[in-house]
Formats: structure tokens, sequence, C-alpha cells
């Protein structure tokens, strides 16, 4: 929980997180068009929140609130996901 409302760190593990949740976000969407399957809700929505995790810590430090608030939201919204995913 202490790694929560640390200041955002810009370091090479955020970036690498933020580009494979963000790929992970579009294949989730894109495979979908193409092959005329249906879209998986949970496992997209749950792609958004780790997403916006990731890029809390890409940042400025000087918008901590901010960071924490997003962290949250994406934690949020993951969690939501995974309940949407498993009902």
């Amino acid at each position: 929980m202490k790694d929560v409302f640390d200041p955002p760190r810009r370091t090479r593990r955020a970036q690498v997180t933020a580009t494979l949740f963000g790929l992970l976000l579009v294949t989730s969407l894109a495979v979908p068009a193409v092959t005329d399957e249906e879209v998986a809700t949970g496992v997209t929505i749950v792609m958004v929140g780790m997403t916006a995790i990731s890029f809390a810590d890409l940042l400025d430090p000087g918008l901590h609130r901010f960071v924490v608030g997003l962290r949250f939201i994406g934690l949020a919204i993951g969690v939501f996901g995974l309940v949407l995913q498993f009902i």
C-alpha cells in the first residue's frame, strides 16, 4: 500500500508495462474485430485499468495527488473488469 502513495518514478519498468498493457488492450479489441468473435469485455476493462496504473508512473511528480487518484481509479477499473469476467 505504501507504493500507491509514493511519487511517480519514471523507470524503464514503467515504460515497458505501459507499452505492454497498451498493446494487450489494442490486441484485445482488434482480434475480435477481425475474426468476428465476441469482445471479452472483462479482459478489456482489466487492460484499461492496468494501463491507467502504468501511465500513472510516467506523469510529472508535481501531479502527486492526480497520480495517487489515477492509481486508485486504475485499480478499481481492474477489479471491476475481473468481477465482470467471472460473473
